[in-house]
C-alpha cells in the first residue's frame, strides 16, 4: 500500500494509463483495515483506492481515483463510489449517476460473483459490504455529506443508515420504540456487520453523536439493553468513547441522568442496584475492570456520584420492556476500545 501522498502522486506521474498495479488488488496490512475487519492479523488483498478509502487516506484516494476514473472507470460502479465517498470526486460521481438512473439507491450488492468490495479470507466475508445499498455504505463509512445528498436525491434511510448518519429528523419521524431496542438489521437477512449485534444507542455512542443520543433517549431507547452476545451497555460503551472531558463527558452525562430517570420512576432492572459494579469496578473479569480503571478520575467521579443518588431514590426495581439480557460472555472487543467509527462496528466494542 502506498505510504503516502507524494509517493503516489510521483509514481502516477509516471505510469502508463491503465498500469495494472493501481487496478489490481494489493497486499495491505490488517492494522490499517482493521476498522472493518476486527481482529484479522493476515494481510488483506483490496484495491488499492478501495484500501486508502478504509484508511482514511483521503489525499491517495482523491489521486487514484482521479486516475481510474480516465482509465478504468468500469471499476468504479456506484457501490464503490459510495465507500470513496469521503472524496468530493467520488460524491458528485455518484450523484451524477444517481440522477441519471434513479433506481440505483435500490439496488443492492450481491453476495455472489466477483466485485472489488467483495473480500473473503478462508470463506469468512471480511468487509461484510454485500446486501448493503450506497445509502447504507455511506452511512456505515461516517460519509454523512454523502448520505444527506442521497436523500436529498431520494434515496432511502434504513433505522440503521438514518443512526450512523446521525439524521435525527428521520428518527423522529419513523423510529418506534420497540425497535429503537433491537439490535440493528438491514433487510432480506443480510447482516450490517458494522452495527449487527448493536442498538442504535450504542451505535449513537460509539460515533460519539450526542444529539442523536438524546434523540434516542427521548424516544424511549433503553440504556439497559446490552450488545448481542454481550454484556456491554450504552453506559460501558461511553466509558469507552466518550473523551470529551472539556464539556464534561456529555454522553456519559446524558446516559447517567437517564439512568438516574428510571431510579425514580421504578423501570431500573433488577441487578442494577449498583451502577460502579456494571461500569467494571472491581470486577473479577478483567477485560470488564479495564472499563473501569482506564476511565478519566472525573468520569469516574460521575459514576460514583450518580450510583450515591440512585441509592437515595425510592424507585422500586422492576424489569425494562425491551432491555437486552446480559449473558455469561466476555467482551474482549470492548475491553480493547476499537476505534469510534461505524466499520470498526465490526465497526468494535
Amino acid at each position: 500500500m502506498f505510504a503516502d501522498i507524494a509517493r503516489v502522486q510521483a509514481y502516477l506521474a509516471q505510469a502508463k494509463p491503465g498500469t495494472p498495479e493501481l487496478w489490481e488488488r494489493v497486499e495491505v496490512e490488517p492494522a490499517l483495515l482493521r476498522r472493518v475487519t476486527l481482529n484479522l492479523k493476515e494481510p488483506v488483498y483490496v484495491l488499492p483506492v478501495i484500501a486508502a478509502a478504509l484508511a482514511k487516506f483521503s489525499g491517495v484516494v482523491t489521486a487514484l481515483l482521479e486516475r481510474q476514473l480516465k482509465d478504468a472507470p468500469e471499476k468504479l460502479d456506484h457501490f464503490v463510489l459510495a465507500v470513496l465517498g469521503g472524496c468530493e470526486q467520488a460524491r458528485e460521481e455518484l450523484l451524477r449517476r444517481v440522477r441519471e438512473r434513479p433506481e440505483l439507491p435500490e439496488a443492492r450488492l450481491q453476495s455472489t460473483g466477483e466485485h472489488p468490495l467483495r473480500y473473503e479470507h478462508r470463506g469468512r466475508e471480511l468487509l461484510c459490504f454485500q446486501g448493503c445499498t450506497v445509502m447504507e455504505l455511506a452511512a456505515r463509512l461516517q460519509h454523512r455529506e454523502l448520505a444527506q445528498q442521497l436523500r436529498a436525491a431520494g434515496a432511502a434511510h434504513s433505522l440503521s443508515s438514518a443512526v450512523q448518519a446521525g439524521d435525527v429528523e428521520w428518527v423522529r419521524a419513523n423510529a418506534s420504540r420497540e425497535r429503537l431496542n433491537q439490535h440493528l438489521l438491514i433487510r432480506d437477512g443480510n447482516v450490517n456487520a458494522a452495527v449487527h449485534s448493536y442498538t442504535p444507542l450504542i451505535v449513537a455512542v460509539v460515533t460519539q453523536d450526542l444529539a442523536m443520543v438524546q434523540c434516542l433517549l427521548d424516544q424511549g431507547a433503553s440504556i439497559f439493553a446490552t450488545r448481542a452476545g454481550y454484556p456491554s451497555t450504552p453506559i460501558n460503551y461511553a466509558q469507552v468513547y466518550d473523551h470529551d472531558a472539556d464539556r464534561d463527558y456529555p454522553i456519559l452525562s446524558a446516559l447517567l441522568s437517564a439512568y438516574l430517570r428510571c431510579c425514580r420512576d421504578g423501570t431500573r432492572p433488577h441487578g442494577w442496584l449498583c451502577l460502579t459494579e456494571k461500569c467494571g469496578k472491581e470486577d473479577p473479569n478483567e477485560n470488564h475492570r479495564k472499563w473501569w480503571d482506564d476511565l478519566n478520575p472525573r468520569a469516574r467521579n460521575k459514576i460514583e456520584t450518580a450510583d450515591l443518588e440512585s441509592m437515595m431514590d425510592d424507585g422500586s426495581d422492576s424489569e425494562l420492556p425491551g432491555a437486552g439480557t446480559v449473558p455469561e460472555t466476555e467482551d474482549q472487543d470492548l475491553a480493547q476500545g476499537p476505534p469510534g467509527d461505524l466499520s470498526s462496528l465490526s465497526l468494535g466494542p
